[in-house]
């Protein structure tokens, strides 16, 4: 029924599925908590749309330099290097799973 996310962590269990989750976007969801912001969304958004800034900008909808400064916030968040490879797949990846346990931060 979850197809690859089933896969992925079906008997992995919630523990090791929490701690991937804390590892990957614990850092946005908890500064989104503390700061009254929605970074996560942003996160989200902008992989959702491969990355492209006005397709990004325009769903969320803010001006491409509110985003840029949003976007500098998660390379402080989750570390430079997250918009490419294996770590944009994990944080991806992160926020699909989070999304399908129905929860809003980690």
């Amino acid at each position: 029924e979850l197809g690859v996310y089933g896969l992925l962590f079906g008997d992995a269990g919630y523990g090791k599925l929490d701690g991937f989750l804390e590892a990957t976007i614990g850092p946005v969801a908890a500064y989104d908590a503390a700061h009254g912001t929605d970074l996560l969304r942003t996160l989200e958004t902008f992989l959702d749309a491969n990355g492209n800034l006005t397709r990004t900008a325009a769903q969320l909808p803010v001006h491409v330099n509110t985003l840029r400064q949003r976007l500098d916030r998660l390379d402080h968040l989750v570390g430079e290097g997250w918009r490419e490879g294996e770590r944009r797949l994990q944080l991806h990846l992160a926020l699909r799973l989070q999304r399908i346990r129905g929860g809003g931060g980690t």
